[in-house]
Formats: C-alpha cells, sequence, structure tokens
C-alpha cells in the first residue's frame, strides 16, 4: 500500500528535473567530472541524447520566447 508521504514525495519527483524517474536525485556532468562519480546508464542515455540531438536555431528560439507567456502569464511581456 502507498502511503500518502510516498504519493506526495512521486508527485513532486514527477515534476522536479533534478530528480529522475526513479526518484533519485538526477546526477550531473558536475557530478562526473568535478566529483569523480561513475556515470549511471540513464545519466550516459540523456547524454547521448543530447549530443544526438539537432540544434535550435536563433528562429526557433525567439518564437518559443515569444510564446511563451513567462512566469506572470501576461503574453504581451515574453520571457
Amino acid at each position: 500500500m502507498t502511503t500518502v508521504d510516498e504519493k506526495s514525495q512521486e508527485a513532486a519527483s514527477a515534476n522536479d528535473p533534478g530528480v529522475s524517474g526513479t526518484g533519485r536525485r538526477r546526477q550531473t556532468l558536475q557530478d562526473v567530472l568535478a566529483h569523480g562519480e561513475e556515470p549511471t546508464e540513464e545519466f550516459l542515455e540523456e547524454f547521448v541524447a543530447l549530443r544526438e540531438a539537432p540544434p535550435v536555431s536563433d528562429e526557433d528560439l525567439a518564437e518559443q520566447a515569444l510564446n511563451h507567456p513567462g512566469a506572470d502569464g501576461d503574453a504581451r511581456t515574453p520571457e
């Protein structure tokens, strides 16, 4: 049986980019390079996916910024 605390932790983990799907903190490049941690399988898969992703053009970045209303929700002041 899942407790309320476990459910709230799962929900928080799902919304936190620093937490992996397993509920553990995601390993960073700094963890591997500066702290000498052995890279996890999850880290390596994400690293390869990012390296193989197509570049994003300046026009795409500008369009994304203009289409995002930002933290205040006001589309007239894009982030």
